[in-house]
């Protein structure tokens, strides 16, 4: 599988999903584009320029150069597996296997379930990978989903022409107007005279984010939460906002981003990713919107969720220990053991067990005064006993 090089702007939620901005920049774009001396060059389109590959040594002119169906891009920026070997760690699993993947970063894995219209196409993301399980739901029309967060992944992002020379068919869609993201004249003449002789693709991108952050306020006099579906060209409320002015109002300023546009006013979380999205594809940005589940939804300011449940049977020193483990998992924790093949057997045990969150309840380590070193192996020795 190849993924495309994407840049994450901005991140919402919406009925406990967060939405995200994501703008594919030249560097996706149509084969047939020519790049311009003044910017690197990036000949197999991976999000890896030339002159960066050159200095990994993997191939400028292959995507995934050593075959193990995982882009460079993705081993350098997601999983931190070695673009050069199929197999990082030389046990005969490839890299690209579900959980081998997860051995060279720290992740967090969530069973969760979905429902329509939600779709697991929607979650793969540069941050997060999303299977299916063969699970019965709780809710007769979902799904189960088995979701890895990457949190350490990191962009790869280099300026390019602006405007693109073409722009690609597989990326024509997301470059159209639809329902939400709708796009006037007035809308595209606009974000034209904003981003009117920028110097790169990034420049115009920033352009356009600084206006929505400078230009446009948030509405407060509605609350942030509406649900409807649209059926057969009408909309049908679950959950309205008030009577038909009040509806007509939340429309144009959390649903559609013209409106949004025309009266410099938004709501939270989708409204906000559903404007950007609208006007970066004004400017010729292919845009999609993904989502991602806030397994933890929380504000600033609010109570901790998970405080009780780390207090909950643990002192103070099994409870710095959980922290700790939460924060290094199997990065750090299996470090010093990852270079000798003699544990090979053990590190796999410990690994499956980390991955079992009821087991840092289960281990006291006194972590005072002592090395992080010293900790990591303790914590092994524990997790293999």
């Amino acid at each position: 599988m190849i993924t495309l090089p994407i840049v994450r702007l901005h991140c919402f939620m919406f009925l406990a999903f967060l939405y995200i901005v994501v703008i594919f920049t030249a560097s996706a774009q149509a084969d047939s584009a020519k790049p311009r001396a003044s910017f690197p060059v990036d000949s197999d389109r991976d999000g890896l320029e030339d002159i960066f590959e050159s200095e990994l040594g993997t191939s400028p002119h292959k995507t995934d150069t050593d075959g193990d169906f995982l882009s460079d891009y993705d081993e350098y920026c997601k999983y931190r597996t070695n673009p050069l070997k199929a197999d990082s760690d030389g046990d005969g699993i490839p890299d690209s296997d579900w959980d081998e993947r997860r051995e060279y970063t720290y992740t967090i894995r969530a069973i969760c379930e979905i429902r329509p219209p939600n779709q697991v196409g929607w979650m793969q993301d540069v941050y997060q990978d999303v299977r299916l399980l063969d699970r019965r739901p709780l809710v007769d029309d979902a799904q189960v989903i088995e979701l890895i967060l990457y949190p350490s992944a990191s962009q790869r992002v280099y300026p390019q022409p602006y405007p693109p020379d073409a722009t690609s068919n597989e990326l024509l869609e997301y470059t159209k107007p639809s329902i939400a993201v709708n796009i006037a004249q007035e809308m595209r003449d606009s974000v034209a005279e904003m981003v009117k002789d920028a110097g790169s693709d990034l420049e115009a991108i920033k352009r356009i984010l600084d206006w929505t952050r400078r230009e446009t306020k948030y509405e407060k006099d509605l609350p942030w939460f509406g649900r409807f579906q649209f059926r057969d060209g009408k909309i049908e409320w679950f959950n309205s906002p008030g009577d038909h002015l009040a509806e007509k109002k939340y429309l144009e300023t959390h649903f559609y981003a013209d409106s949004m546009f025309k009266n410099r006013k938004h709501g939270a979380c989708t409204a906000m990713a559903t404007l950007r999205c609208a006007m970066l594809r004004a400017a010729d940005f292919p845009t999609r919107m993904i989502q991602t589940l806030p397994l933890i939804n929380r504000y600033e300011g609010d109570y901790e969720p998970l405080i009780d449940r780390l207090l909950k049977g643990l002192d103070s020193d099994s409870f710095q220990f959980s922290m700790r483990t939460l924060v290094c998992d199997e990065q750090t924790l299996l470090t010093r053991i990852s270079k000798d093949p003699g544990r090979a057997t053990d590190r796999k045990l410990a690994l499956e067990r980390l991955r079992q969150t009821e087991c840092l309840s289960s281990v006291k380590i006194d972590t005072v005064d002592k090395k992080p070193g010293a900790v990591a192996e303790e914590i092994f020795q524990n997790l293999v006993a």
